[in-house]
């Protein structure tokens, strides 16, 4: 389950310790970090699982997603880590970086977490939030070089919302008609590829 990511690096003396730890996919201690039963050890703070590093915003679920750490994200997620949030410039949620970086176990997983969070009636789906391109990351699957027919599969089985527009009001069956086009006449070969969804979509 590859992909390519920045490098992020931290510095020791700003890094909250659950980023740290996620870093190096060290579970004991990411769960020492987050134990507010316990007592700490020393030197080791006890921090929010959807703390930020401090320098980007991001939390450990994004973190763990970017840079691939397998572990850490099954944990955070398992241990309630919010998928909805953005990082400070609002960028993108974790659900972004899962679908950019090429995460389809991570993908999954969110989908999951997702799905035993839903509430019946509930409009809202973490799955379809806009990035502040404009773009949900169902668009960006249908538009990914690698895996992006796998990753879109996921998100709308998991419930995506195949009609939300991006800023230019393209939905993503828009943008996966116009990359089939370029990419049948780059290869002079005809693909026709269509997303239908396991199960009803959300309303």
């Amino acid at each position: 389950d590859g992909g390519a990511s920045g490098l992020i690096i931290i510095e020791d003396d700003d890094a909250d310790e659950l980023i740290k730890a996620t870093i190096w996919n060290d579970i004991p201690r990411m769960a020492k970090c987050v134990d507010y039963d316990q007592e700490s050890d020393e030197g080791l703070e006890i921090c929010d699982i959807d703390g930020r590093a401090s320098e980007t915003g991001k939390t450990a679920l994004m973190i763990a997603t970017e840079l691939g750490k397998m572990e850490a994200a099954k944990w955070l997620l398992d241990n309630g880590a919010d998928v909805a949030l953005y990082e400070n410039e609002g960028w993108n949620t974790a659900v972004h970086y899962a679908v950019v970086n090429n995460r389809t176990d991570i993908l999954k997983w969110i989908v999951e977490a997702v799905t035993a969070a839903r509430v019946d009636g509930d409009w809202y789906c973490p799955l379809s939030t806009h990035n502040r391109a404009g773009d949900t990351p169902l668009h960006l699957a249908v538009t990914s070089s690698r895996k992006g027919l796998k990753l879109a599969k996921i998100l709308v089985d998991g419930g995506a919302r195949v009609d939300a527009m991006n800023r230019e009001g393209k939905k993503p069956v828009h943008l996966a008609e116009a990359v089939t086009r370029q990419r049948t006449r780059l290869a002079g070969t005809a693909t026709v590829q269509s997303l239908q969804p396991a199960r009803p979509l959300l309303k």
